[in-house]
């Protein structure tokens, strides 16, 4: 399409994935998903259309497709790996459930910038990932945003989102467990 218009003058921006039958174009941004990857990310019909579906760029989530992710995933995380409900919606991070088992198939993990949600992570469950919308280096961190205002001295580093909330899990049931009050320590 872009070679057509006039975009793609290199004629080199298509990048075939032969692993998932799936292409992107990195001149315009879009991303042509194999039926076999729709099923794969557990995207159907209902949970997309054509345009939210194929949106694996680098551009900001739109309100609209914000509300068409809410509409099909919930807060609840069901306590998958030992993590509460509480810490999944601290995080807000959202769960798309099986229709069938009603049991966790995928989770989105929200990335920030300038205090706007710009993309997601998507990990279809067990460990396969990809995203929706802008992350990069201009992201903030996960799970950034709900510390801004934070008085802590201390902010704890993890490699990963699971990682980040299992710590926060952690450390939140100690203070409990220990009857403190204090300023929950940042896990991003």
């Amino acid at each position: 399409r872009c070679a057509r218009n006039g975009r793609d003058r290199s004629k080199n921006n298509l990048r075939v994935y032969a692993s998932t039958k799936s292409a992107h174009c990195f001149s315009c941004g879009r991303t042509m998903a194999s039926d076999e990857h729709k099923t794969l990310m557990g995207w159907d019909d209902e949970d997309f259309n054509e345009e939210i579906e194929l949106r694996e760029t680098m551009e900001y989530l739109t309100d609209t497709e914000i509300a068409t992710f809410k509409s099909y995933t919930g807060e609840s995380g069901k306590e998958a790996r030992g993590i509460s409900d509480s810490t999944y919606k601290h995080y807000a991070v959202r769960t798309k459930y099986d229709q069938v088992t009603g049991e966790p198939h995928a989770q989105y993990y929200p990335y920030f910038e300038d205090g706007s949600l710009a993309g997601l992570k998507v990990r279809v469950l067990p460990k396969t990932f990809s995203s929706l919308g802008h992350i990069g280096s201009s992201s903030e961190l996960f799970g950034l945003f709900r510390y801004k205002n934070s008085g802590s001295k201390i902010c704890c580093l993890s490699a990963g989102e699971i990682d980040c909330m299992s710590l926060r899990e952690s450390l939140v049931n100690y203070s409990k467990s220990k009857g403190n009050s204090y300023e929950e320590t940042p896990c991003v």
